[in-house]
């Protein structure tokens, strides 16, 4: 068992796990219960505050979970969970509520990764979700 970046992986490996984790834990192919959803959804519940106030006002207040964030984008609710090692960012998204899910593996320094990496994601679902469009990057 390895600490924080310590799981390398890819594409191949991250969209079975995404998912698992949109199906709440039920295996994509056989829909045998792997992972019990009550585990799922306790994973991504918010017991802290990690910012308590939006950057944007299509954002809501960030909570924190058993490793995941939490938070509503243009009000759908949105968890995911992202890491760094030197070079490499990645990032594992789903609004589980609308079936979508987003992974993005990026070469990047961490903190935070790259901006393009955010600006990626948030056109993803806006597009995934027919959501407006914002304009991020001005």
């Amino acid at each position: 068992i390895a600490g924080a970046g310590g799981i390398i992986s890819s594409v191949k490996d991250l969209v079975p796990w995404l998912q698992t984790l949109i199906l709440m834990g039920q295996h994509p192919i056989t829909n045998e219960s792997i992972i019990p959803k009550a585990a799922i959804e306790k994973a991504a519940e918010g017991v802290l505050v990690m910012q308590p106030s939006p950057t944007d006002p299509s954002m809501s207040p960030i909570g924190y979970g058993l490793g995941q964030l939490s938070f509503s984008y243009q009000g759908h609710y949105i968890v995911e969970h992202g890491g760094a090692t030197l070079g490499h960012y990645t990032t594992i998204s789903r609004a589980p509520f609308d079936g979508v899910g987003i992974t993005i593996l990026t070469n990047a320094l961490p903190p935070g990764g790259s901006p393009l990496q955010e600006l990626v994601r948030w056109r993803i679902y806006e597009k995934a979700l027919g959501l407006k469009h914002i304009d991020w990057d001005s």
